[in-house]
């Protein structure tokens, strides 16, 4: 189907949102009838909100291409092939997975778009102002939020503002990256200004759980200056080429360092002292979270995340669709260049402990009823810090794939059915804030030991073996800012594995080729091509597009 149809489809269907975000059907409401009250307006922001729900968004695909168009992830299932091994087929401009996530993508744009349009236009009578801009900020929060996302993965690429109704002209070409980051600067700063706290209520209504804060703003507005300094930073002619010309570092560097301490101050920042406790169902939406996508226990409006990471827990029901192990892992020899970046099964890190895997059970026995047998949760065997599912009344027996990991984070052993885990998907977190200012506070100094306080809040929560300067001297590096760079990517592994920032935090800091070096080196998957090329810092621009839009006239350069 042509570009044109999907928006015409996206501007028509609001799909059925979760837990607090709730919404009335709008699918055959005449639009003109429609936003003339404070509930109108809330209701309608609720469909752009579901969208961020998509497979081909935070649903599965967006946040795990991440992962596997650089060095982590593979899968040894078929049904999973876009992500067997690096830049494998996700780098074809008609790639399934790519263009969903282009059109998805531009889904929630247009939701946004459409929201914004409406809530400006409304003139009913019960409408106050304060909800109103509310309403809008929350829409450009979502719309910054998805350019963000597009202007990493693709950097250049068509700037849509305007709602499409209808068969409008599509034919919009790549806009510069200065354009993009302008918009989304300006809506992030309108956020500020007009998005509520946590939980505030003005004229009887409340903001409540899952919503964009004013929190969220001045996170996102920080990790867009940190993303176009470390860009600038590491742009040659090979490397975030776009960015050399255009962005100061240092101004970049100043602007996050003092939305971070803007961020630090809000009576709603906190960071969870349980590392474990950010992935428990029953805290979800805790204090670590700053911004997440929602799900919930009811039928079809849970995620699935466990199903793609993990073993599965205990039902024959959802064995017998998906099997007993998870389909996703990382590779066996990650990282094998560095010893720091190594997860071991005997690390005292909670990280590695409570947050990952690599001893699982790959086959299961079907009963007298053909169905397979009960699942029993476990620790492994003394000595590894690994996790095991063993079956009752069965010989537990060594995983295909010995040595590889998983991630647990999304272990839900409550959960039976597929689609029905509560466990949201983290887009912004506590930890990265610190994260974020240790590393800008080094590049505004230059001294390595300026970022260790703000680091070792975040591993320090972990295991005792902080950062120091011992360990500083055994990452590679000329100097010590160089080394200090080298342990800020260890964290940001360590941290937020499998939650859809490798490739991005690889890119921004011009380490593409190194970390594909790193798993060549290790005997992984990924490909021979030379990575000292630019096409790697951005990804093909969706066949769909190209075929609906006559304004762009080639693919980019490289595919």
């Amino acid at each position: 189907m042509k570009l044109i149809g999907k928006y015409i489809a996206f501007a028509l269907l609001l799909i059925t949102s979760a837990c607090d975000l709730k919404e009335k059907p709008l699918d055959f409401v005449n639009p003109e009838e429609y936003y003339r009250t404070n509930e109108e307006l809330i209701y309608g922001l609720n469909g752009a909100y579901s969208t961020l729900r998509n497979t081909s968004y935070y649903g599965a695909n967006f946040p795990l291409a991440s992962e596997a168009f650089i060095d982590v992830l593979y899968s040894s299932n078929t049904n999973f092939t876009p992500y067997s091994n690096v830049n494998s087929t996700l780098g074809l401009a008609n790639n399934a997975t790519l263009m969903g996530m282009w059109a998805a993508l531009y889904s929630t744009i247009n939701h946004a778009n459409v929201v914004i349009s409406r809530a400006q236009g409304a003139t009913g009578s019960t409408i106050t102002e304060s909800v109103r801009e509310r309403v809008i900020a929350e829409a450009k929060f979502l719309r910054a939020l998805t350019y963000f996302n597009l202007v990493r993965a693709w950097d250049e690429v068509p700037l849509r503002t305007q709602r499409a109704t209808d068969f409008a002209n599509p034919n919009i070409p790549l806009s510069p990256i200065t354009d993009i980051y302008n918009l989304i600067i300006e809506d992030l700063k309108y956020g500020e200004e007009k998005l509520w706290n946590k939980g505030e209520t003005r004229d009887n209504f409340t903001n409540d759980i899952g919503r964009a804060d004013v929190l969220a703003a001045k996170t996102l507005l920080a990790k867009v200056y940190l993303t176009i300094a470390s860009s600038a930073r590491s742009s040659d002619g090979v490397r975030n080429k776009l960015y050399k010309d255009n962005y100061d570092p240092t101004t970049y560097y100043t602007l996050c360092k003092q939305k971070l301490d803007e961020v630090i101050a809000l009576p709603d920042f906190g960071l969870e002292t349980n590392w474990k406790e950010i992935w428990n169902a029953s805290n979800k939406n805790g204090k670590e979270i700053i911004f997440d996508v929602q799900y919930s226990a009811k039928p079809n409006q849970g995620s699935n995340y466990f199903a793609l990471f993990t073993p599965k827990s205990a039902t024959s029901n959802l064995l017998s669709a998906y099997g007993p192990y998870g389909v996703l892992g990382f590779f066996t020899n990650y990282y094998s260049k560095q010893a720091n970046y190594q997860f071991s099964p005997e690390s005292t890190d909670k990280r590695i402990i409570d947050g990952m895997m690599n001893s699982y059970i790959d086959k299961f026995e079907l009963d007298a009823n053909k169905n397979p047998r009960k699942v029993i949760f476990k620790k492994a065997t003394t000595g590894t810090n690994a996790y095991r599912y063993e079956y009752e009344n069965y010989t537990a027996k060594a995983p295909s794939d010995a040595g590889a990991w998983r991630v647990a984070k999304w272990l839900d052993p409550s959960t039976a059915t597929a689609n029905m885990s509560p466990l949201n998907w983290p887009v912004l977190r506590s930890a990265e804030v610190y994260l974020m200012r240790a590393e800008a506070e080094v590049e505004l100094s230059g001294v390595a030991t300026d970022g260790f306080e703000d680091y070792n809040k975040v591993r320090g929560r972990c295991t005792t073996a902080l950062l120091s300067e011992t360990e500083l001297s055994s990452y590679e590096g000329a100097n010590d800012l160089e080394k200090f760079r080298e342990a800020i990517i260890r964290e940001r592994i360590f941290e937020f594995i499998m939650e859809g920032y490798r490739y991005f935090d690889s890119k921004r800091l011009g380490k593409i080729k190194e970390a594909a070096d790193h798993i060549i080196s290790g005997g992984g998957n990924a490909s021979t091509r030379s990575r000292d090329l630019p096409q790697y810092y951005y990804w093909p621009i969706s066949q769909d597009e190209l075929d609906a839009n006559n304004a762009i006239l080639s693919q980019k350069s490289g595919y």
